[in-house]
């Protein structure tokens, strides 16, 4: 009798043909969907804590540049001092006219063909240039640039911008 009373519970108006029964493929599909749902979870709260981590270092740097951003700007102008005294700034006009005169038919200055090798753009004759020992030139702000990115060698055959009597003082 207790049996049949267990089993009426169980039934709770809902008859037997219609009765779902789960089988080994509901489970599986289950367990994929569990096991997918955590994974993304997990994943979500990983990149939430990285973002943060990210933005918190990111304050830290922009509160150390804050501090520090008069030494930062006296760095960089003293830099750009002594790149200035070992290739002083002038117009490419100027620059060709100071050019030794150069007796060979081999070497000519067309200066509708000279590019600035940093930003790939046409110098022209009225750009500000910087012409470093080894003559190549480049346009005045594409090579402080360079520069003040802390190389301190030529952008194209990598000799020194300054001799071995005037090393840069650091």
């Amino acid at each position: 009798m207790e049996d049949n009373l267990n089993q009426q519970s169980l039934d709770i108006g809902i008859p037997e043909n219609n009765r779902h029964r789960y089988t080994a493929k509901d489970f599986t599909f289950l367990g994929i969907f569990l096991l997918l749902w955590g994974s993304i979870s997990i994943c979500c709260v990983l990149w939430l804590l990285r973002v943060s981590r990210t933005a918190r270092q990111t304050l830290a740097i922009v509160a150390d540049g804050v501090i520090e951003e008069g030494l930062a700007c006296s760095d960089a102008k003293s830099r750009l001092q002594s790149l200035e005294n070992a290739a002083p700034s002038k117009t490419l006009k100027d620059w060709l006219r100071e050019l030794p005169p150069v007796h060979s038919h081999l070497v000519e200055y067309h200066t509708q063909s000279l590019i600035c090798t940093i930003c790939l753009d046409p110098v022209s004759e009225e750009s500000v240039v910087h012409a470093l020992q080894c003559h190549h030139v480049f346009h005045g702000e594409c090579l402080e640039g360079w520069f003040l990115n802390g190389h301190d060698n030529c952008p194209l055959c990598l000799l020194s911008i300054f001799s071995g009597d005037q090393e840069q003082e650091e």
